[in-house]
């Protein structure tokens, strides 16, 4: 099976997401570690972040792709992705139905919110 690598904060937001082990390559202080936190593994970040990386395969390399394709900067509906992927519904196509689905909730809840003004 291929695998992809990612490194630095795509890394760690990758694994926090997806709940993947994040790494760390050796450093000439450090031998490699892998199971970081994702707090530790941004101190590491800050100073070099080639340092920290994490291994996807194929269709987790999919899932992340498509998680970036709808998120709205508020990492809300990241947090939506990754319930998919706990309840085992981790494709592609299940995270944009998810997304899909949300927003249009949002959207009602928004509108009924306005005309409650």
């Amino acid at each position: 099976m291929a695998t992809t690598t990612l490194t630095g904060i795509q890394a760690i937001e990758a694994g926090e997401l997806l709940g993947v082990k994040i790494c760390k390559y050796t450093d000439p202080t450090e031998e490699a570690r892998e199971g970081l936190d994702a707090r530790e593994a941004r101190e590491i970040a800050r100073q070099d972040p080639s340092l920290i990386y994490v291994d996807l395969g194929e269709a987790t390399r999919a899932l992340v792709t498509e998680c970036r394709n709808v998120d709205d900067g508020t990492g809300t509906l990241a947090i939506i992705a990754r319930q998919a992927l706990l309840d085992g519904e981790g494709t592609p196509e299940r995270v944009r139905e998810i997304v899909h689905e949300a927003r249009e909730e949002w959207a009602a809840e928004r509108a009924h919110q306005a005309g409650l003004k």
